[in-house]
């Protein structure tokens, strides 16, 4: 349930947090890679440049919006929306895009997702290495992505690729639909 307005207004008027959530805002979900070896990277210039300092950063800024926008919160689903509408850096992970990156190859995204306290717990590994294995897909498909997009409707989804694989995902939940992506890497996710 949410908690009321004012106290969501002023939550996310809070200069730390609203200075957290500006710099995972600019965080580019073409920032983060996989080399060859399946390994995450980081570009060097991006905001946020560590691996670490990124999976602790975005399971502390999940925990945080759960705290101050929902009462008792224990699920990912909603600080995930949360985190899309404010950066646009992931998709959310309700169940038709956690069905559609099961239909992907992601294993670990059925059911009920638990918010995570850490990146050792297996849901915190798969929520902080997500963006990477989007990030890998996006700059290897960059053209593809681009070009459909501008072709669409929607020619702003073009700075947002969290929100395109959002939709993308959303959509491959849906058996009757062709698949739309699939991720296959050397080493497999936890």
């Amino acid at each position: 349930m949410l908690r009321r307005v004012p106290q969501i207004e002023s939550a996310l008027k809070n200069k730390q947090l609203h200075g957290r959530l500006l710099r995972l805002s600019q965080q580019s979900l073409a920032s983060f890679s996989l080399n060859l070896q399946g390994h995450r990277l980081l570009d060097s210039d991006a905001p946020l440049n560590d691996v670490g300092a990124f999976d602790q950063e975005i399971l502390e800024i999940l925990n945080t919006l759960a705290d101050v926008l929902f009462i008792n919160n224990t699920r990912v689903t909603y600080p995930m929306k949360a985190l899309l509408l404010i950066t646009g850096l992931l998709p959310a992970l309700d169940s038709r895009v956690r069905g559609g990156l099961t239909r992907a190859g992601k294993a670990g995204f059925t059911g009920q997702q638990l918010l995570p306290r850490n990146a050792q717990q297996a849901a915190g590994r798969r929520i902080c290495e997500l963006p990477f294995y989007l990030g890998h897909c996006w700059r290897l498909h960059q053209e593809v992505f681009v070009k459909g997009i501008q072709g669409s409707n929607h020619k702003g989804l073009q700075d947002t690729p969290g929100r395109v694989f959002d939709i993308l995902l959303f959509m491959q939940n849906q058996a009757i639909r062709n698949q739309l992506l699939a991720f296959k890497m050397d080493s497999e996710w936890p």
